[in-house]
């Protein structure tokens, strides 16, 4: 019976001392929390995509977000026919389309013949006016300049070439893009033209222009400041009866520095 008792009681100190060593395993400071429950989370609706994670940064292969179309139309709308130049429109003789110029075409010692000083204007003004689309003076523009370019390619086609010229910009493009950024390219010389005055050669100057070149494919800048590697480029133009433009047929020659 003795013996009993004190077994209890050695029983009863070792509980203690146990529980003891918990409360200072445990800081008092910190209170147990309860186990949470289990949650299943909820599948999202097929419509909807899980917004990104701000902490996860973009992968390598990250696609930049496609840039909306421009309205072209509206930004660079139809030119309207300048002040003082007669309206270069064909007329019907004997049911054949004819310009008007034709009756004032003037025959040149070596055989071609040349226009009136305002279709000479015409073909010039038309130089000016392609040249001015792929031209940006602010180095912050240029990308923009280009990609704008590029983007409105098929209405330039249309508007400035004609024939396989119009075809072979369209079906080929070049994979590097020129955009002016210094000096100017102009017409420089209009001569040769046809009898009947629906073509002519026009030489184009650009020996004071300096090219920032573009990647078509992925916009990276090769060369900011390329110089120009020909003095001059040298076209056929035909005028166009549907629309009563000039514009380029062919490039006939680009006479190296």
């Amino acid at each position: 019976m003795h013996i009993s008792r004190n077994f209890s009681l050695i029983a009863l100190m070792v509980l203690a001392l146990g529980l003891t060593a918990c409360r200072e395993a445990i800081p008092a400071t910190e209170t147990p929390r309860p186990a949470f429950p289990t949650i299943t989370p909820t599948p999202l609706s097929p419509t909807l995509t899980p917004a990104p994670s701000a902490t996860v940064p973009p992968t390598a292969t990250a696609k930049p977000t496609a840039t909306p179309p421009m309205d072209l139309a509206r930004l660079y709308p139809t030119p309207t026919p300048r002040a003082g130049t007669p309206t270069p429109t064909p007329k019907t003789v004997n049911g054949t389309p004819r310009v008007w110029w034709a009756d004032q075409m003037v025959k040149q010692p070596d055989g071609t013949y040349t226009a009136p000083e305002a279709v000479l204007q015409e073909i010039r003004d038309t130089v000016t006016e392609f040249n001015d689309l792929r031209t940006s003076r602010g180095a912050q523009n240029w990308k923009a300049r280009a990609q704008w370019f590029l983007g409105g390619f098929g209405i330039w086609a249309e508007r400035f070439f004609i024939g396989d010229m119009r075809k072979l910009a369209l079906e080929a493009p070049s994979p590097q893009l020129h955009i002016i950024v210094t000096g100017t390219a102009q017409a420089q010389d209009v001569r040769a033209f046809t009898a009947d005055g629906l073509t002519a050669y026009v030489l184009v100057d650009f020996r004071s222009v300096v090219w920032a070149v573009y990647s078509s494919s992925d916009w990276a800048l090769i060369d900011p400041a390329r110089r120009s590697t020909v003095d001059s480029q040298l076209w056929r133009v035909r005028f166009d009866m549907v629309d009563g433009r000039w514009k380029y047929e062919e490039l006939v020659t680009t006479p190296k520095r």
